[in-house]
């Protein structure tokens, strides 16, 4: 009900909201990274004990594949085509930062085996 009523207030409000949101989503993430940073151990990031799992491939396709945005950003840019691409690679290049440094933060700070660990 609370979100159809932000979106009942119009686009400017969803804007405004959506911004907020975000902002809060990228301070709790920082917090989360530089608060867990400090106790991130080389050794388990070495591990090499993992194999293959093709499961989180559909995330992948979805967070680092941007070709369903290309005809919407061709018409926002109006047809420039170098802006488009640096578009395009940035907003692939964020979300790669953001899942490595969760990666390293998570499974440098977390035992693989152990009463603790992530398997």
């Amino acid at each position: 009900l609370l979100t159809m009523g932000v979106i009942f207030l119009g686009t400017l409000v969803t804007d405004w909201v959506n911004r907020i949101l975000m902002i809060g989503l990228l301070a709790t993430f920082a917090v989360l990274i530089f608060s867990t940073f400090d106790h991130v151990q080389a050794d388990l990031l070495l591990t090499s004990g993992l194999k293959w799992d093709l499961r989180p491939f559909p995330l992948t396709i979805t967070a680092f594949g941007s070709a369903i945005v290309i005809p919407t950003l061709t018409d926002y840019l109006h047809g420039k085509a170098k802006q488009l691409v640096a578009v395009v690679l940035i907003g692939c290049f964020i979300p790669l930062i953001v899942y490595i440094s969760w990666e390293m933060c998570i499974i440098g700070t977390l035992p693989l085996e152990g009463p603790h660990g992530l398997l």
